[in-house]
C-alpha cells in the first residue's frame, strides 16, 4: 500500500514538475505569481493512458498546492469522490491506490528518461526520497515496472500509527525518545543511510524493551528497575521473561532478533538497503508484540 507520506511526496513532485511560482515586482511591491501548466499536465496523463475524467480533472487546478493535494488525496479517496458517487470510502481508497501506483511508475519512468541530463538535477533529491519511501512501502521500481508488494509486507502507515497508540496506551516513559528513533529509522532509510537506519531501528527496539521492563518492575514490585538490568536490552529481555511476560520460545525469538539487529558486521549476501528494511520491520513487529503482552498482562491483573 502506498503510504500517506509517499502520496504527499508524490504530490510534491508532480507539483514541482507541472507548476511554477515566481515573484514579480511592480510599484516596489512583490507579487507571487503561481501557474499550473495544465495542458502539459493533461498531455502527460493522456499519453500514459489515464481515464478521461482524470486527465480533464487537472484543468481545474490553478495553484501548485492544488496539484499536490489532487495527487495526495487519492490516498484518502477524496480526489475520486465526484466520479464515484456509488462507491463507499473504502472502495475509493482502494481505487486511489491503483492511481497512486501508476503515478509513481509513470513519473519515475519520465525522469529515468532524463537520467543523464542536467534537467534531472533539479529533481534528484525528491526522486531519491520517493524511491526510499516506496521501498519502505514494500515496492520495488525498475524501469517501466513498479513491482507490487508481497501480501505479508507491512502497511507502513497502519503499523506506525498502531505502535504509537500502543506506546501511549502502555504509558511508557521516554515516549519522545522512542518515537524519535522510530522516525529516524524511516528518515535515514529514505535518505539511503542504511547503517543509520539500522542503528535507529535497534535503538527504538532497545528503548521499548527497556521501558517495558521498567514498567513491569514498578507494576510487580513497586520498585525502580535495577540499573544493571535496564542499561542493557538483553538483560531487559531476560527480565521480562523471568517475570512471566514472555514464554521461553518467545524469549529466544526476541533475543535472536536483537542479535540480528546488533550484528555490526552486517549480513553477507544481502544488500544493505534490504537489511535496513527487513531489520526495521523486525524491530516494529517485535516491539508491537512486547507492548501487546505488557498491556494484556496489566489488564488481566
Amino acid at each position: 500500500m502506498i503510504s500517506r507520506k509517499t502520496a504527499l511526496k508524490l504530490g510534491e513532485i508532480y507539483s514541482a514538475k507541472f507548476t511554477s511560482s515566481t515573484y514579480s515586482t511592480s510599484n516596489y511591491k512583490r507579487k507571487l505569481e503561481e501557474r499550473v501548466y495544465r495542458d502539459i499536465f493533461y498531455d502527460f496523463l493522456f499519453e500514459n493512458e489515464y481515464e478521461a475524467w482524470f486527465c480533464n480533472s487537472v484543468k481545474n487546478l490553478f495553484k501548485p498546492r492544488e496539484v499536490k493535494e489532487h495527487i495526495a488525496k487519492l490516498h484518502t479517496g477524496e480526489t475520486l469522490a465526484i466520479v464515484t458517487p456509488n462507491f463507499n470510502w473504502e472502495d475509493r481508497r482502494r481505487l486511489g491506490q491503483n492511481y497512486l501506483q501508476n503515478l509513481v511508475k509513470d513519473i519515475l519512468d519520465y525522469f529515468d528518461s532524463f537520467s543523464h541530463d542536467h534537467f534531472i538535477q533539479n529533481y534528484k533529491d525528491m526522486i531519491q526520497e520517493l524511491l526510499g519511501l516506496i521501498e519502505l512501502d514494500g515496492y520495488k521500481y525498475k524501469k517501466g515496472l513498479l513491482l507490487l508488494p508481497e501480501e505479508d509486507l507491512m502497511d507502513v502507515d497502519t503499523e506506525r500509527n498502531y505502535l504509537k497508540e500502543l506506546i501511549s496506551e502502555a504509558k511508557l516513559q521516554n515516549q519522545d525518545t522512542i518515537l524519535h528513533h522510530l522516525n529516524l529509522s524511516e528518515e535515514h532509510y529514505i535518505n539511503s543511510k542504511w547503517d543509520d537506519s539500522i542503528s535507529n531501528s535497534r535503538k527504538f527496539f532497545e528503548e521499548v524493551v527497556r521501558q517495558v521492563a521498567k514498567k513491569l518492575s514498578l507494576f510487580k514490585t513497586n520498585k525502580v528497575l535495577d540499573a544493571k538490568i535496564s542499561d542493557k536490552a538483553g538483560n531487559c529481555i531476560n527480565y521480562i521473561k523471568k517475570k512471566g511476560l514472555l514464554e521461553q520460545k518467545e524469549d529466544n525469538a526476541l533475543g535472536s532478533i536483537y542479535v540480528l539487529m546488533s550484528n555490526n558486521g552486517g549480513h553477507p549476501y544481502i544488500a544493505k538497503k534490504d537489511q535496513a528494511r527487513l531489520l526495521r520491520n523486525y524491530a516494529l513487529t517485535t516491539s508491537q508484540f512486547v507492548l501487546l503482552r505488557l498491556i494484556g498482562y496489566i489488564d488481566e491483573k
